[in-house]
């Protein structure tokens, strides 16, 4: 009886938990597959098996036309869309994107209809509470991306180019600049297989290529910023042919220098080497013993002398500077600035977080220089005095081919000076500012004479003879008529005779 009563109790227990669920989850009729199962985000419920696989097939496919880009850098624009011509296109499929688990639907439509009705509860059980999703796995044809990659990407790969900058009247003309890129192409393909195997969905992906950009130093952003003139200064000059050649040369050689954030630039370096193979001509230049002497590149003083001052009125840095070792005629005291092999040099720093460009010319007696930049020069101004002044003296140099008492001057002097130059900066009108640039010693030179040791020659100890005259030629007596006639006396004296002029002498 006992026994009867359990097994009476078990069909009664078994048939509370198992008939009324399986009217709440209904089971798949036919070859449907049940509510609850998807391949990704899309649902199979009510599906079958042969349906399912077309689904699949389809999310397959789209998968392998999403659309992909290598982007291989680019700019961007003010409203901050990236615009670039230097990309790669494709697509999923033909970089090998294939579906190794495209069988993951086989057996789908048996679930919630297999084994007995507990098995069968429980299955559908599990699908109401949650939903059972089948994650498609790709994977690559093995060299598609790197032959992609590997054949295309090296046509990317560009040299720097930097910008030029040339000033022709009042216009300044600036040629483009490139960046320069090389493409990493191992990187890059791993970038691209990682970047395509995380996408999801079958919106278009673009992928930036593994680069290393070097970009120009002079880009033309940077140049095209200049555009004000900010000091300039002007020089006169009409000295010797060769001298006012070498003005010339040097001012064109320098014309046109452009000098980047924080650079020095050397006027020597600019001009040299001093060459008659480079067009130098001989001009005076300044000996160590004080004299003037005749040397190729003579005058090029006078060229760093006036771009000194028209870099001091634009505030440009001055990393070096030297004074003359005697005083000049074309600037006042302390305005020089010397050039002597590699000793003596002008050199300018760029202290502004911008390029200046230098503008030079030599024409018609008037050498000139003017510093260019991206901002307005302010009002500066030199004031030189004079600490010291000593005129020079006189030295005579014996010469025994010119007469005693003859002097002739070989070289004039130039008097001993010590002065000091500050800059002024004015506003409307106003000094605000006043700095001591330098202060310098400016050796005497003498005049230096020639001077006659040649004796007189001896005067002579014979008289000169003396030149004589001759007598003035003397002219016949004039004709008498003879008395009228008398008585002659008894005796009468004969008449003189005729005289003739003497030989002269």
């Amino acid at each position: 009886m006992r026994r009867f009563f359990q097994a009476a109790l078990t069909a009664a227990t078994l048939s509370c938990l198992c008939t009324f669920p399986v009217y709440a989850l209904e089971a798949p009729e036919g070859d449907e597959i049940a509510d609850g199962i998807y391949v990704e985000d899309v649902s199979l419920g009510g599906m079958t098996y042969e349906e399912a696989n077309t689904v699949l097939e389809e999310l397959v496919d789209a998968r392998r036309r999403t659309p992909v880009t290598v982007t291989f850098g680019g700019t961007v624009s003010e409203d901050g869309t990236v615009v670039t011509d230097k990309l790669l296109t494709s697509t999923f499929g033909d970089l090998g994107l294939y579906c190794q688990n495209e069988t993951v639907l086989e057996g789908v439509e048996n679930v919630g209809k297999s084994g007995n009705i507990i098995d069968r509860y429980k299955q559908l059980k599990d699908l109401a509470e949650d939903k059972l999703v089948f994650e498609l796995e790709y994977e690559w044809g093995e060299g598609l991306i790197e032959n992609f990659i590997n054949e295309n990407a090296p046509a990317f790969n560009a040299e720097t180019v930097e910008s030029t900058i040339t000033k022709e009247g009042d216009a300044f003309t600036v040629t483009p600049s490139v960046v320069g890129m090389s493409v990493d192409t191992e990187a890059t393909i791993q970038t691209l297989k990682d970047a395509m195997l995380s996408h999801e969905g079958t919106e278009p992906l673009s992928v930036a290529a593994a680069v290393t950009e070097t970009p120009p130093v002079r880009s033309y952003e940077a140049l095209s910023s200049i555009q004000y003139k900010m000091g300039e200064q002007a020089t006169n000059y009409n000295g010797a042919a060769g001298r006012n050649s070498n003005l010339v040369l040097g001012a064109s050689l320098i014309n046109g220098a452009l000098i980047m954030p924080g650079e020095v630039w050397s006027a020597n370096a600019a001009m040299e080497p001093y060459t008659p193979e480079r067009g130098w001509q001989k001009g005076g230049s300044y000996a160590s013993d004080g004299t003037v002497e005749q040397t190729y590149g003579g005058g090029i003083c006078q060229i760093s002398s006036t771009l000194y001052n028209a870099a001091v009125k634009a505030e440009v840095g001055i990393a070096q500077r030297n004074n003359h070792s005697m005083v000049v005629n074309y600037l006042p005291f302390s305005q020089d600035a010397a050039i002597a092999d590699d000793v003596k040099d002008l050199k300018l720093q760029n202290n502004y977080d911008f390029p200046i460009y230098i503008e030079g010319y030599a024409s018609g007696g008037r050498l000139y220089f003017a510093v260019w930049g991206a901002q307005p020069g302010r009002d500066v101004r030199f004031r030189s005095v004079t600490l010291s002044y000593q005129e020079p003296s006189i030295t005579y140099r014996d010469d025994p081919t010119l007469p005693v008492g003859t002097e002739e001057r070989i070289t004039a002097g130039h008097p001993g000076v010590r002065s000091a130059a500050y800059k002024q900066v004015y506003e409307n009108g106003q000094l605000i500012e006043e700095t001591l640039l330098s202060e310098d010693s400016y050796r005497m030179s003498p005049h230096i004479y020639r001077r006659g040791t040649q004796p007189l020659p001896e005067p002579s100890t014979e008289a000169p003879p003396i030149e004589t005259q001759p007598p003035a030629e003397t002219k016949p007596p004039a004709e008498t008529k003879p008395p009228a006639e008398t008585q002659p006396p008894a005796t009468t004296q004969a008449p003189p005779a005729e005289t003739s002029a003497p030989a002269g002498t």
